[in-house]
């Protein structure tokens, strides 16, 4: 956290390799609540055979808020190995679809 690091997580990954025995014990929300960058990622695709949805679901079943998901999707954008300017775009679009979604659900839970 000091350092800035971000840390980059697959869930599934975590739990088919035993790395944690099950989604409540894996330390990523604590992680993330306790300041560090925490970014979700799906390990290997071709070899779990999952995606992001399905990592950013686990996360959701596990506790995390939609702003927690929501800062998770930013860090990962944040910390990504591209040029400062493309970060930047990619964080306004990221940012624009989080405000989309977030009316959506809330419009789902008034109705």
């Amino acid at each position: 956290r000091r350092r800035g690091i971000c840390l980059e997580v697959s869930l599934s990954s975590n739990l088919a390799t035993g790395a944690v025995p099950a989604l409540e014990a894996h330390p990523f929300l604590e992680f993330h609540r306790s300041g560090a960058a925490v970014s979700l990622s799906t390990d290997d695709k071709g070899i779990f055979g999952i995606d992001l949805t399905h990592e950013y679901g686990l996360a959701s079943r596990a506790g995390a808020s939609f702003d927690e998901l929501s800062e998770m999707a930013l860090a990962g954008i944040q910390h990504a190995f591209l040029p400062p300017a493309e970060r930047q775009t990619l964080a306004v679009r990221m940012r624009r679809e989080l405000a989309v979604l977030r009316r959506a659900a809330l419009a789902e839970v008034a109705a």
